[in-house]
């Protein structure tokens, strides 16, 4: 995932750095940034980051909740799940 991350921040950047002028509120998800890009762009833009992740993070939590969104049939949240703000 860090390599992905460092990859991606470029292309992260350069998305906010056109979204921040003319958006007050807006959120970005994804799996390819970590804190440390979080950190970088508050260097250079008001944002506030928050991330969220399970402390139990197993395969067999993956294969139990195979779905990325609500809209997925069966999804539930994970046990475990916590949110850091």
């Amino acid at each position: 995932i860090a390599a992905s991350a460092e990859w991606f921040y470029p292309f992260l950047e350069r998305y906010v750095s056109g979204l921040n002028p003319i958006a007050d509120h807006y959120l970005i998800g994804g799996v390819d940034f970590l804190p440390r890009q979080a950190s970088l762009l508050a260097e250079k833009f008001p944002l506030r980051s928050v991330f969220l992740g399970c402390l139990e993070m197993d395969f067999a939590l993956f294969d139990r909740y195979p779905g990325r969104s609500r809209v997925t049939p069966g999804y539930q949240s994970p046990r475990g799940a916590i949110w850091w703000v």
